[in-house]
């Protein structure tokens, strides 16, 4: 995974072992409102009839794949070999997918009719009832640099806390030996502007294969964490 000019996440993190996916709709009592306006930009869940319009579902293919080709330009062989999802893919998260505890959302971002950015929602993160996770964010290169990337994670955040998640998750493959300008500005980002902290490095060395692109640089796979619930998350720790 990787980033775009804006902001990007990986959630490709190892298998839980959950269960395969199912088709699923939003919980049926969610008093957190599905849909979020400010100003010009308005985010929401994807739904079963995104899905089915061939069109966005295209450009919503089309506009992970560059922002992740992006950001994995400097770090791997060749950026064209890289493919973060498929349109198949990409239709069945629009209905919504659940492995077992894990349900997982699309939350899209708008400028007018046109798709600005995306990113997934996780509740229930590989079976873990209170860790949720935001991945697979991208935005729109006639978008970057609007705040973007930070509404589709306060949106996910929100939508987290108020289903009873306690923790949530990124995760990113990153170069973190200075010298790609994409990943240094990633990790700035998840830890300065959005407050998430370093949990976990597992070391992926150069020549490793990801999505069809052999990397010519070592990276870490970084997991990040944010308690969203103090109060919560000190229960837990008693």
């Amino acid at each position: 995974g990787s980033a775009t000019g804006d902001a990007s996440a990986s959630d490709s993190a190892p298998s839980s072992g959950q269960a395969g996916p199912g088709a699923m709709a939003l919980p049926p009592k969610v008093s957190q409102p599905v849909e979020s306006v400010e100003g010009e930009v308005v985010v929401r869940f994807a739904t079963s009839e995104d899905g089915k319009n061939s069109e966005l579902v295209r450009a919503l293919t089309e506009l992970v794949n560059e922002a992740y080709r992006g950001a994995v330009d400097g770090i791997v062989s060749n950026k064209e070999d890289f493919v973060r999802i498929d349109e198949d893919e990409m239709q069945e998260r629009c209905h919504g997918i659940g492995y077992g505890a894990m349900k997982r959302f699309l939350v899209l971002a708008f400028i007018g009719d046109e798709v600005a950015g995306c990113c997934s929602c996780t509740l229930g993160w590989q079976g873990v009832d209170v860790l949720g996770q935001f991945g697979m964010l991208a935005v729109h290169p006639s978008f970057q640099r609007k705040g973007i990337a930070t509404k589709l994670i306060d949106f996910s955040e929100k939508f987290c806390l108020e289903q009873g998640i306690v923790v949530m998750q990124c995760e990113e493959r990153t170069c973190t030996d200075g010298s790609h300008p994409v990943s240094n500005w990633m990790m700035k980002f998840y830890q300065e502007r959005l407050k998430y902290k370093i949990v976990k490095k597992y070391y992926s060395p150069k020549g490793s294969f990801s999505r069809g692109a052999v990397s010519v640089k070592d990276c870490e796979f970084l997991i990040y964490h944010k308690v969203i619930n103090q109060e919560a998350y000190e229960k837990l720790q008693r």
